[in-house]
């Protein structure tokens, strides 16, 4: 194990000086980095801060104000309606594509009388329009090759 011998000489040398007690444990805290040469404690860890960024703002999402849905972190103040901007809880909202809406405001913007037909509907005619679309480029590309005289060899 590695053993700071710096530490011990800073607060004997600090005291031979005539230092006061408080600058001596400043002196020692701001060194205490390499006090045993070991990793943080997982109880160190906990309280040192998170990675975690929120969603909606991008900034760091501590665990006293953390809500986690669908796998992204947000602030409790940052969990808003973006149409109205109502607070949302965990089961006042639906979300889309990545963006959150209060049950009222997605039913208002999404809702087509009291279903959700034409979101199958546009997402029906964009499969038919691509199935479409792969068989005619497959013709035109036999046509043009059809199309091409042969050439001579003299």
């Amino acid at each position: 194990m590695v053993s700071c011998t710096a530490r011990r000489t800073l607060s004997s040398s600090s005291k031979r000086r005539g230092a006061s007690q408080r600058n001596s444990r400043k002196v020692m805290l701001r060194h205490s980095g390499c006090r045993d040469g070991r990793a943080p404690s997982k109880l160190s860890s906990a309280f040192s801060g998170t990675q975690d960024k929120c969603a909606a703002c991008q900034k760091t999402v501590y665990p006293l104000e953390k809500l986690t849905l669908e796998g992204e972190s947000y602030h409790k103040s940052c969990f808003k309606c973006s149409h109205g901007g109502c607070i949302l809880t965990t089961s006042s909202y639906a979300a889309l594509n990545g963006i959150l809406y209060c049950k009222i405001h997605f039913s208002q913007l999404f809702k087509e009388k009291g279903s959700y037909n034409h979101l199958i509907q546009t997402a029906q005619s964009k499969q038919k329009e691509s199935e479409e679309a792969a068989p005619v480029a497959a013709t035109e590309a036999s046509e043009k090759e059809q199309e091409v005289p042969p050439q001579d060899a003299t």
